[in-house]
C-alpha cells in the first residue's frame, strides 16, 4: 500500500462489511466450480500491512468534522448484490438473478442454482463478464457435467441477451466477431438488441406453477421459461455513495475550496456532492478530489430550470476527500469501471499524498494495458497496449 510509505503522515483505515478481499476476475470460475472459492478470497486481518479495519457499514459522513458514522455489519443484512436491473429482478433472492462478479456469495448461489436447473441458462450482458460466465458454464456442461447426465447435455441451452447492436463493444470488431464465431459453433445463442421487461418465478402464463422455473420476458420475443438468468450489466452505484452521502450537512471551510470567481457565501449555501448525471458517480478532478455544488442548483437541473450562461453554478472542490474506482467520475475523461483503472488510481493517489498533494501537482493518467477475455474451450481474445491483437489458445500456454 503506497500509502504506508509514510506512515507518520497517513493513517490507513478500511471499513468494510466483509472481512475479506474477493478477486472478483476469477468468480465466473468459482461458480462452475473450476477453482475453489477460498482461492478467491484473502482476509484483511491477514494482511500484515498496519492498517486498521472496522468491520460495519459506513453510514454518513460529517465533512466539516472530518468525522464517519459506522454501523455494526452484523446488524444489516447484505442482500443481492447490485447492478443496473429491472424492478422484478432488484428483488435478488426472489427471482434468483444475481450479479456475479461482485462478491463470492454469490458466486455460491450461482452454483447451486446451476446443479439445480441444468437445462435452460440466460445471461443479461454481452460484456466481458456474461460472456466469461457463458464460457466457462460451456466447458462445464461439455467436459464435466456430460460424464454424470449424458442424456440431458444436448438439451442444455445457454442463450446471451444485450441490448447492445453487438457484444464486446471494448473490443476491436474482428475479435468480437472471432468470440461470436466461436460461441455460434458451440451453440451459445448471442441476442443483441434485445430489451429484457420483467423476470418473475413461475412458468409462462402460470405463475403459480413455477416447477423452479423463471418466466423473462423481452420487448422482441414476448415471455417465455428459463431455468436460471444471470444478470451481468453495469454496476449500480454503491449504496453509501448512492443514499448516504445525500447531503453536506455543514459546509467544510477548512478543506473545501471555492471557486475564486464566486463572491457566494459558502457558510450560507446548503451544499450537496457533484454527481455524475449519468450513473450518479462523484465527479472528481484529474487529482480524485470530491466536488461540490449548491443543491438549489441540483434541485434546477431537475426541473429544467437551468441559470443563464452568464450565470455560472458554483463550485468547491475538497482538498482532502478522495474517490476514485467505480464510484469516481472523472471530469476530463470517461473510464471503464474496471479493476486496472482502480489500481492504476490508487497507485497514483498514494504517490501523490507521500509527495504532498497540491494544485501544481501533474494530474492522473490512465495507461491502457489491454483486456483479456475468456471464450471457453481453453481459448481467449486479447487486446493489448497499442492495438496488439491475439486470440485463440496460445494465450493460456
Amino acid at each position: 500500500m503506497s500509502l504506508m510509505q509514510r506512515k507518520g503522515k497517513f493513517q490507513p483505515v478500511v471499513v468494510s462489511p466483509r472481512s475479506y478481499f474477493a478477486f472478483t476476475p476469477l468468480l465466473a470460475s468459482t461458480a462452475v466450480g473450476t477453482l475453489e472459492f477460498r482461492t478467491t478470497l484473502e482476509s484483511v486481518r491477514a494482511r500484515r500491512t498496519g492498517v486498521e479495519f472496522y468491520q460495519g457499514w459506513a453510514d454518513d459522513v460529517n465533512f466539516n468534522e472530518k468525522r464517519l458514522i459506522i454501523e455494526e455489519a452484523a446488524r444489516r443484512p447484505t442482500g443481492p448484490a447490485g447492478s443496473n436491473m429491472i424492478p422484478a429482478v432488484e428483488q435478488g433472492e426472489k427471482a434468483l438473478a444475481t450479479k456475479k462478479k461482485k462478491d463470492v456469495t454469490d458466486a455460491i448461489k450461482i452454483r447451486r442454482r446451476i446443479l439445480e436447473s441444468l437445462l435452460n441458462f440466460a445471461i443479461v450482458g454481452g460484456g466481458p463478464t456474461g460472456i466469461e460466465f457463458a464460457a466457462e458454464l460451456f466447458d462445464l456442461c461439455k467436459e464435466d457435467l456430460v460424464k454424470v447426465y449424458p442424456a440431458l447435455i444436448p438439451h442444455v441451452k445457454i442463450t446471451i441477451y444485450d441490448v447492445a447492436p453487438k457484444i464486446l463493444p471494448m473490443f476491436d470488431s474482428k475479435l468480437a466477431d472471432y468470440a461470436l464465431k466461436l460461441f455460434d459453433r458451440d451453440g451459445i445463442k448471442i441476442k443483441t438488441e434485445h430489451h429484457i421487461q420483467n423476470l418473475q418465478p413461475g412458468l409462462p402464463g402460470n405463475p403459480a406453477n413455477s416447477g423452479g422455473c423463471y418466466t423473462l420476458k423481452t420487448k422482441e420475443e414476448g415471455e417465455f421459461g428459463v431455468g436460471m438468468c444471470v444478470w451481468s450489466t453495469g454496476l449500480m452505484m454503491n449504496p453509501f455513495i448512492q443514499r448516504a452521502l445525500d447531503d453536506v450537512h455543514i459546509y467544510p471551510t477548512r478543506s473545501a475550496k471555492i471557486s475564486a470567481s464566486e463572491s457566494t457565501d459558502p457558510a450560507s449555501t446548503q451544499w450537496s456532492l457533484k454527481r455524475s448525471p449519468r450513473n450518479g458517480g462523484l465527479m472528481v478532478d484529474d487529482k480524485f478530489r470530491v466536488k461540490l455544488v449548491p443543491r438549489d442548483s441540483i434541485a434546477s437541473a431537475s426541473t429544467s430550470k437551468s441559470k443563464s450562461p452568464d450565470t455560472p453554478t458554483p463550485e468547491a472542490t475538497m482538498h482532502d476527500v478522495f474517490a476514485l474506482g467505480d464510484v469516481s467520475v472523472l471530469e476530463t475523461v470517461q473510464l471503464p469501471a474496471t479493476a486496472q483503472v482502480a489500481s492504476q488510481e490508487a497507485k497514483w493517489l498514494g504517490k501523490a499524498l507521500n509527495r504532498g498533494l497540491t494544485d501544481d501537482t501533474r494530474g492522473f493518467k490512465y495507461s491502457d494495458m489491454g483486456v483479456l477475455t475468456y471464450v471457453g474451450g481453453m481459448k481467449a481474445i486479447m487486446q493489448g497496449k497499442g492495438g496488439t491483437e491475439i486470440k485463440g489458445s496460445p494465450l493460456l500456454a
